[in-house]
């Protein structure tokens, strides 16, 4: 069986390197999505690649400032570098957000 996620056209990876450890705090990250040369009306998933797993990131677009915004979970272990993928793709639902009118 082959998963949608594995069929996903990449468009772009990219590896954040915190300069710190940040015991355990999660840290809010900005990039502009010109530097990716990805264009913001573009539909596109966030997936962090960790032990070979792509884990869906949830985040917010601003396309008028052509930026991606989202946080960096820290868990147990202190990672710096987190590895990312932005994949063509609807992004995946996320059970942290969930909004209701």
């Amino acid at each position: 069986m082959t998963s949608i996620a594995s069929k996903a056209q990449a468009l772009a990876s990219f590896e954040i390197d915190l300069p710190n450890a940040t015991n355990g705090i999660d840290v809010p990250v900005t990039m502009a999505l010109t530097k990716l040369k990805i264009n913001p009306s573009a539909i596109f998933s966030l997936m962090e690649l960790k032990n070979n797993k792509r884990i869906s990131i949830p985040y917010q677009l601003n396309k008028a400032e052509k930026t991606i915004s989202w946080i960096i979970r820290q868990s147990g272990e202190e990672n710096k570098k987190h590895l990312y993928l932005l994949q063509k793709s609807v992004p995946g639902k996320s059970a942290e957000i969930n909004a209701k009118d």
